[in-house]
């Protein structure tokens, strides 16, 4: 169950499928038996399901999930959710107490479950950031105490040119996401599965980022100094993104938006 709010249900992404299309790409290659489950549908390839609530709280996730549970029975539930409580001016001491309390919640419902929570992706709204990095801080020392069904993991590198517009990751940034879950998965879960490219391996990504009401995608390239420092590189000119074209498998794992060529 890929549970949190927009982040999860794939705002900012090319088909919507944020980070749940990569990861199940890769899921398949490992040759394991899943199945995305949720109440909401989204995305135009691969499994549509999950619990993604666009402008959700974490207070708001919590009076739902229950009810989710029961219904869907889990075995594993992938968690990143505070982003809406930070942008709301939330304590981050506060959403760090309401994000153990919806992990209790889960453990108490579900007590067979495997719980992994990630830290949150960064934000572009300067205003939030130091809240943000408030937030994550302090998410390891809750993990910490709930037992060896609950796992961290580190969502907070996906940030600055990762980031799509305000707060919600570009093609790039959801790659980031889907291989962090998977490595999570994969020490947890089938240790035997295959090893998978890291997207911040790439010397070029094609990154594409909103400013105002325009959609802009261009080449980056990375710098020598090491993982997930990048530069500008010019090749061409910009290309306006568009939503809604077909993505290959091959380049949705490199975070790569363009459309096949035909």
């Amino acid at each position: 169950m890929p549970l949190g709010d927009s982040i999860t249900a794939g705002a900012g992404a090319p088909g919507r499928e944020g980070y749940r299309l990569v990861l199940q790409r890769r899921l398949e290659r490992a040759g394991t038996a899943f199945d995305f489950v949720g109440s909401q549908r989204g995305g135009i390839g691969g499994d549509p399901d999950h619990e993604g609530h666009g402008g959700w709280t974490i207070e708001q996730l919590s009076e739902r999930v229950g009810d989710w549970l029961d219904t869907y029975a889990p075995d594993v539930v992938l968690l990143h959710a505070g982003t809406n409580n930070i942008t709301r001016g939330d304590d981050p001491a506060e959403v760090a107490r309401k994000l153990s309390a919806l992990v209790d919640l889960i453990l108490a419902t579900a007590p067979r479950t495997r719980i992994f929570v990630s830290t949150v992706v960064g934000t572009n709204v300067l205003s939030e950031m130091a809240a943000n990095h408030a937030y994550n801080a302090l998410i390891p020392a809750v993990v910490a105490g709930k037992g060896p069904r609950v796992r961290l993991v580190d969502q907070a590198p996906v940030s600055g040119l990762s980031i799509y517009d305000r707060h919600h990751p570009n093609a790039h940034g959801y790659a980031r996401m889907a291989h962090s879950w998977y490595e999570a998965m994969r020490t947890e879960l089938g240790p035997a599965w295959p090893d998978e490219a890291d997207p911040d391996s790439a010397d070029l990504v094609y990154l594409c980022h909103h400013h105002g009401s325009v959609r802009v995608c261009r080449w980056w390239q990375r710098k020598p100094a090491g993982r997930g420092s990048l530069t500008e590189r010019e090749v061409g000119q910009r290309v306006p993104c568009v939503a809604g074209l077909r993505v290959s498998r091959d380049q949705a794992d490199r975070g790569d938006p363009r459309p096949d060529r035909q």
